[in-house]
């Protein structure tokens, strides 16, 4: 199957296309310098130079949380008026999108593991321009998926772990977020499950993926530096006590259980994505 990968340089866009070609998909990997997302001659000029694509899946997005509040317009245009383009333009050709999207449009202040159908209400201005970005796939009428992922990481690419390790390392002790809760995710099983969708091609519409189990910021911390023997006292502080310029929501747990229920791929628990993501080696940053 051929298959367009927009954002193909970043951590997750980098496994997706190793995970589908490791099973023999033709994978065309798009990177900025590319096209434009904004620029629709451009990439209807990608389009056309692969007539047979069947599938495209954008991995390109807007991720800096803190910059995006002075950077907002940038972070509207690639995480709304992009992904708006594309799936446009995916209608028109008949391809079927996967565009990934975030935890960061609820804010926080449920008790429980939020579902798909709960109300979007982004605290900060990067999920209000990751949320723009799903309104602009279900209004464009493209075929295919939405999967709210969060805490990212991988291999190519700076991320929390490999953030920790370094300042672990340079400083001996540090203070972590204790009361935000999430399911740190491995971007190769977020491209396991890419594969997954793919092959089986369940009903469409949005998804929440992650890895199973909750934890904080601090407890996925102590695990890793445990699991890596860096010696390093680590002090938990809540959110209020580490002010930053974008405001972080406290409960960021997704309910997964509609992905799950299509018993196409189950995702490992946290702990032994991290485990599998250090069997790998050392994060490449490329």
């Amino acid at each position: 199957m051929k298959i367009l990968i927009f954002g193909a340089g970043g951590m997750l866009g980098h496994d997706v296309r190793d995970v589908l070609v490791s099973v023999g998909h033709n994978v065309i990997p798009i990177l900025r310098t590319d096209a434009d997302l904004c620029d629709s001659v451009a990439v209807t000029h990608i389009f056309s130079q692969h007539p047979d694509v069947t599938w495209a899946i954008n991995c390109a997005a807007y991720t800096a949380v803190d910059r995006a509040e002075s950077e907002g317009e940038l972070a509207d245009t690639i995480n709304g008026v992009a992904v708006a383009n594309l799936a446009s333009l995916c209608q028109k050709q008949g391809v079927h999108l996967i565009h990934f999207s975030t935890d960061y449009v609820f804010n926080g202040l449920g008790k429980a593991p939020y579902l798909e159908t709960d109300i979007c209400d982004p605290v900060n201005r990067y999920g209000a321009s990751k949320r723009a970005g799903e309104v602009a796939f279900f209004e464009s009428g493209v075929r295919g998926y939405v999967f709210r992922v969060q805490w990212l990481f991988g291999r190519y690419g700076v991320n929390f772990l490999s953030r920790i390790s370094e300042l672990a390392k340079e400083r001996g002790a540090l203070s972590i977020v204790g009361d935000q809760w999430g399911s740190p995710t491995w971007t190769i099983e977020i491209a396991r499950a890419v594969l997954a969708v793919i092959a089986h091609e369940p009903a469409e519409g949005l998804y929440h993926f992650a890895s199973q189990g909750y934890t904080t910021w601090f407890d996925f911390a102590t695990y890793f530096l445990k699991l890596q023997n860096i010696p390093c006292t680590l002090s938990s502080i809540s959110t209020e006590a580490y002010p930053t310029p974008a405001k972080r929501p406290l409960n960021s747990r997704l309910n997964c259980r509609k992905f799950l229920d299509l018993d196409i791929f189950t995702p490992l628990f946290w702990e032994e994505s991290v485990k599998e993501y250090l069997k790998q080696g050392e994060t490449r940053c490329v």
